[in-house]
């Protein structure tokens, strides 16, 4: 195949650990467009240039593998453009020895990953990455790189969720034989390792937790928003909704008052002559984008009320109507000493005031609608008859 139709750039490059050369691979980014991308980043679907790579899938080259010692890491680790936080001399000396060991969970999953098949498989690709995030847990707390073992974690949670998609091309396998018995074992040996989807989804919830802690240093908006959405997706993906919710509220804030602030430099720089013409801009493009955000989180706020509505209610229609002679201000009371979500104590106090109560979910809204309709048209009503009162009352005097 000619270079040009070829999906990837081979590199040779030395391992940082035992110090061996082998020939790596990643894709040629431009081949392949995502073309349908899940809340979590996971790209479901990519539109592809060339056909002979239809059922290939560009993730199954982000962590590469030294055939010699088993190391696995991101690609960068391994082209020297990123030392690892300065851990690679920490991680080499207990790697060196897990490696010579049979009986090592580096060796018992690095032997079945093989990254040198034409095509790499779903079976090795997990591997690679289990071994990834084990190999940087070996790192003390204190010392590991938090957010690469959540980038990692997300990646295993990917590839078990392509594992069952029957849309997903390169996925709808089982794991192989080899791989299988490591992973029947790794449940009991490592719990909460990344062993299935829910288990990894909620270590890199752990990790980008942590990882937010140095990601809000210095001016990083941007970055620590992003791992806030995230975390939404993540919490929504284990119908956490109230988890998901506290994420929501804490990007509003922080949008909101970045935007306060960026909005007021951006009112003064007009009288000041240290501010140039692209600081000028760059608070431009801030202020859009905290607009944008503030926007994006109103809505997130809205549909995931609704949802966490939709879970409660049934429970807390149940209380209300069990409760003797309830009002307004007594379900309120009750429904949030029950830990009811304060938008569905309310909702629900509303509803008893308009007599809707006794409605089932499916038709709630329905019925609010009418109630809301019927309440207008009362309205109307009764201005237009105080307006025929006052005109009366005119034409007598």
């Amino acid at each position: 195949m000619s270079a040009k139709n070829d999906a990837f750039i081979r590199i040779n490059a030395v391992c940082p650990i035992c110090q061996r050369e082998a020939t790596h691979r990643y894709v040629k980014s431009k081949m392949f467009t995502p073309t349908e991308v899940e809340d979590d980043r996971f790209v479901r679907k990519y539109r592809v240039e060339v056909p002979a790579f239809q059922n290939l899938r560009p993730e199954y080259y982000h962590v590469w593998h030294c055939p010699h010692c088993h190391f696995c890491d991101e690609k960068e680790i391994f082209r020297g453009e990123d030392d690892a936080g300065g851990k690679l001399e920490i991680l080499r000396e207990k790697l060196l020895v897990d490696s010579r060991r049979p009986d090592s969970l580096i060796t018992r999953l690095g032997t079945t990953i093989d990254m040198q098949a034409e095509f790499v498989t779903w079976s090795s690709t997990l591997a690679a990455h289990i071994v990834a995030v084990y190999i940087q847990g070996l790192l003390t707390p204190h010392m590991r790189q938090n957010g690469r073992l959540a980038r990692l974690y997300l990646r295993c949670a990917w590839l078990y969720r392509e594992k069952n998609d029957p849309e997903i091309s390169g996925g709808r396998v089982a794991p192989e034989p080899e791989l299988q018995q490591v992973l029947d074992e790794l449940k009991s040996e490592w719990p909460d390792g990344p062993v299935d989807e829910e288990r990894s989804i909620r270590k890199a919830i752990e990790y980008f937790k942590l990882d937010l802690d140095t990601a809000g240093r210095g001016d990083r908006i941007r970055q620590e928003i992003s791992i806030m959405f995230l975390l939404v997706s993540l919490y929504l993906r284990l119908d956490e909704k109230r988890a998901a919710m506290g994420y929501v509220r804490a990007i509003f804030q922080q949008a909101t008052q970045r935007r306060h602030s960026s909005q007021r430099a951006l009112d003064g720089a007009g009288r000041r002559s240290n501010i140039s013409s692209q600081q000028i801009e760059r608070l431009k493009t801030l202020v859009q984008w905290l607009n944008n955000t503030i926007e994006r989180t109103v809505a997130l706020s809205d549909r995931l009320t609704e949802l966490i509505f939709a879970d409660e209610y049934p429970r807390a229609r149940e209380i209300v109507l069990s409760m003797d002679n309830p009002t307004p201000e007594g379900i309120l009371e009750r429904l949030r000493s029950e830990g009811f979500y304060e938008g569905t104590s309310r909702r629900v106090s509303q509803l008893f005031k308009k007599k809707l109560l006794e409605t089932e979910l499916e038709h709630l809204d329905e019925a609010e609608a009418t109630a809301e309709a019927e309440a207008q048209q009362q309205q109307s009503r009764g201005f237009f008859k105080r307006i025929l009162n006052m005109l009366k009352e005119g034409s007598q005097s």
